[in-house]
């Protein structure tokens, strides 16, 4: 058997590679709710703090449109007594449609219409590439 050992994979043009029938996360990062120190990520260049647990991530490499999947989850606050989710908020009213190359992400306690922040915000992006 042999082994293959490369740091970089690209195509013959030099380019990115394409996955045959594959789909991976063009984006991530968990970052805590408050001060939004990133602890992890990938294509997430900032984060802007819009408001009390309203954030944007913004996209280091951009997307193809609009149409892209933003899924957020916030862990417990134990200071508003519940449980925390967040979501992407395409076209919620706290937040603007997604763009190209930002997605807004809102966290509220549940049983409530009252924006929280968390201690921790996962956020994953699914879509193409531009």
């Amino acid at each position: 058997m042999s082994t293959l050992h490369t740091n970089t994979v690209e195509t013959s043009s030099g380019g990115p590679v394409t996955l045959t029938k594959q789909s991976a996360a063009k984006a991530f990062c968990k970052s805590t709710g408050a001060s939004h120190t990133v602890n992890k990520s990938f294509n997430i260049s900032t984060i802007t703090d819009r408001a009390v647990a309203q954030v944007t991530y913004n996209f280091t490499n951009t997307m193809d449109g609009v149409d892209h999947i933003a899924i957020a989850m916030a862990d417990f606050n134990a200071s508003v007594g519940d449980g925390l989710h967040a979501y992407g908020s395409n076209g919620q009213s706290s937040g603007s449609r997604p763009t190209a190359s930002a997605t807004d992400v809102d966290v509220l306690a549940y049983n409530s219409t009252s924006d929280a922040e968390a201690g921790y915000i996962n956020f994953i992006l699914h879509g193409d590439l531009a």
